[in-house]
């Protein structure tokens, strides 16, 4: 439902300006600063929420951060390599190589993905789960399956055959190591938590 949505911006006036980068800053904003910034947002709502112990509102910023950085991915690196859309409007307007985009985005992408599913994932699923002792690997199940499944995907069609590649990895190669990760790292919280 999602694939090919457009920001419905007629980039080639913009261009013909000569406003190559106005064009990147537009195509990339979504993911910048959209989905950067309530990434930033859902770890301070995160982190108030667990200091005054509100669940309901800790399990909705998890989620929130859930969700920017599935998107994270989907861009970068899953579309960094398409012909069209969003990434190579960016490419383009910047004038240089996906490769220089898929590790200048990449890499903060990728340690903000680990250290939801290593790190805050897990601390928050076994904080507020003590009456629910199957909760915390439930959650990370549900977790790993939308990351990579739903967000994961993005790139599997229409994309090209480098996307497609990439997608595919997210889809198929990436969801058993993750899992084992997020659960592993799970387990340690449940048994370093005082009884």
């Amino acid at each position: 439902m999602q694939g090919d949505v457009d920001e419905n911006v007629d980039y080639d006036p913009i261009f013909a300006a000569g406003r190559g980068w106005l064009a990147s800053l537009i195509a990339v904003a979504g993911v910048l600063f959209g989905n950067g910034g309530l990434y930033l947002i859902s770890r301070l709502g995160l982190k108030q929420a667990e200091t005054r112990k509100h669940q309901a509102a800790g399990l909705f910023w998890l989620l929130v951060c859930l969700m920017c950085v599935g998107n994270f991915i989907a861009y970068v690196p899953n579309r960094t390599f398409a012909a069209h859309a969003d990434m190579a409007t960016t490419e383009r307007g910047l004038g240089c190589s996906p490769w220089w985009i898929a590790i200048g985005l990449g890499v903060p992408f990728l340690i903000a993905s680990w250290h939801y599913f290593a790190r805050i994932l897990p601390r928050v699923a076994v904080a507020w789960s003590r009456e629910l002792p199957l909760a915390p690997l439930i959650l990370a199940v549900i977790a790993v399956l939308i990351f990579t499944e739903f967000y994961g995907r993005a790139g599997l069609q229409r994309y090209g055959p480098v996307s497609h590649g990439i997608a595919a990895f997210w889809s198929y190669a990436v969801p058993v190591p993750l899992l084992w990760l997020t659960i592993r790292r799970v387990r340690q919280e449940i048994s370093a938590r005082p009884i």
